[in-house]
């Protein structure tokens, strides 16, 4: 175990960026305790809509998992990722038979966001 956290420094660039690995696993641990509460609220707002508790409770865990790893291990950018809260309350107000109107409204948006970014657009509205 002794190589791990020369690895970790090596991975990460921690030496260069004035840290190390106690302090990232604290903040890890801060961050998670911090957003955690997603993982609760997201699944008892939606069950108001008529999804599934278990099935919506999985999917934000899978969802913020693999959004902090691609962002930790990919990108190698501190940052958490989990699903927004906010949006969620468009299932809740339009739940019933039409929950694929926010979905699709969600969807268009990503779109937009996407394009936005990739393109100079931006720069001209700035």
């Amino acid at each position: 175990m002794k190589g791990f956290p020369q690895f970790l420094d090596r991975y990460f660039h921690l030496a260069e960026n004035n840290t190390d690995v106690v302090t990232e696993m604290r903040a890890g641990l801060t961050t998670f305790l911090t957003a955690s509460y997603i993982i609760f609220v997201q699944p008892a707002v939606l069950s108001q809509a008529g999804m599934d508790f278990g099935a919506v409770m999985t999917a934000t865990c899978i969802s913020a998992a693999l959004g902090c790893l691609i962002m930790g291990l990919w990108a190698n950018y501190p940052i958490a990722l989990a699903p927004g809260n906010g949006h969620q309350f468009l299932f809740y107000l339009h739940g019933g038979d039409r929950s694929a109107d926010p979905l699709a409204d969600r969807f268009g948006r990503r779109f937009h966001f996407w394009g936005c970014s990739n393109f100079p657009y931006r720069f001209q509205v700035s």
